[in-house]
């Protein structure tokens, strides 16, 4: 998947479908987007995937994917406060 990927209008089971073919920089995206979805609904899950996202982000040396992984565990963190 070497696409841009417009993720903004996507629901959770429309990232999820995404996420099982996505590898790289594109998968990183969509796991930034879903922690995001999720997070109202999932505390847990959301801290999940964005140590996902933050991880394949740090394999690959993606700075941006990586920075957003990281905005997304500080959300995670805000809610728990």
């Amino acid at each position: 998947m070497t696409t841009s990927l417009k993720t903004e209008s996507l629901s959770l089971p429309g990232i999820e479908a995404l996420l099982e073919k996505a590898v790289g920089k594109p998968r990183v995206d969509l796991l930034n987007k879903f922690s995001a979805l999720t997070l109202k609904d999932n505390k847990n899950r959301a801290e999940e995937i964005s140590y996902a996202a933050l991880e394949l982000a740090d394999n690959l040396g993606y700075r941006k994917g990586k920075a957003e992984a990281f905005f997304g565990l500080g959300d995670v963190a805000r809610t728990f406060s």
